[in-house]
């Protein structure tokens, strides 16, 4: 059975220009473009956009929590250690983001699309995601500790030491990721992967399960000679 399609975003076929001085507590702002721009210390509580495009915005280390967007299309921005605890996406795709270090704990996201990010080293502990696609991303290092994941591809992405501890994996496919000491790998469970990732989810599993890997464990001692 194919995977559940994800939602595109729903987008208007023009927008208004809107500035980072537009990013205010408790704002809704519809149907927008944001292009460009560098936000130092931005900290913003409540926003939420809708049918709305974010372009090449730079807003390393902003303070977003709470944040709702739905049918938005955010590409080649700088969010690295943005914090977007508790965000609501839904129908959202990042392209070509810098997203180093970012914290979504408790993010909630439906019909998510990330492509060509780097999102090394970000958490994403409680997140939940359902009807999701990760597409060439580099996610190592990211902690995904007690997330629920529905129906969520990872495709070409490296998750090299990502943290999966209490994570609850339903349909989540791996094709073509890397998985290199995963940590709590006892969480992959209920996955599709390809035929060529099967010693790579073995090895993964490996430690969890007690099974090590040792060639001349039945050899006998110099000394028995």
């Amino acid at each position: 059975m194919p995977p559940p399609a994800i939602g595109a975003p729903r987008l208007p076929a023009a927008y208004e220009d809107a500035g980072l001085d537009d990013l205010d507590d408790d704002r809704h702002l519809d149907e927008v473009v944001l292009s460009g721009g560098v936000g130092i210390d931005v900290a913003v509580r409540g926003l939420t956009l809708t049918r709305s495009r974010l372009s090449g915005v730079r807003l390393p280390g902003a303070g977003l929590a709470g944040l709702e967007l739905a049918d938005v299309v955010i590409e080649e921005c700088d969010l690295a250690g943005a914090d977007l605890s508790g965000a609501v996406l839904r129908r959202v795709s990042l392209l070509r983001c810098r997203l180093s270090g970012l914290v979504a704990t408790d993010l909630a996201g439906a019909d998510v699309r990330v492509v060509d990010c780097r999102a090394d080293e970000a958490w994403f502990r409680g997140a939940r995601l359902e009807r999701a696609a990760l597409e060439g991303c580099e996610l190592s290092g990211s902690d995904w500790y007690d997330a629920r994941l529905s129906s969520v591809r990872f495709v070409d992405c490296r998750l090299d030491g990502a943290e999966l501890s209490g994570a609850r994996l339903s349909e989540v496919a791996l094709h073509g990721s890397r998985l290199a000491g995963v940590r709590g790998a006892g969480a992959l469970r209920n996955l599709v992967i390809g035929s060529d990732q099967a010693l790579d989810v073995a090895l993964a599993l490996f430690p969890s399960l007690g099974i090590s890997i040792d060639d001349g464990y039945l050899d006998p001692d110099e000394g028995d000679a």
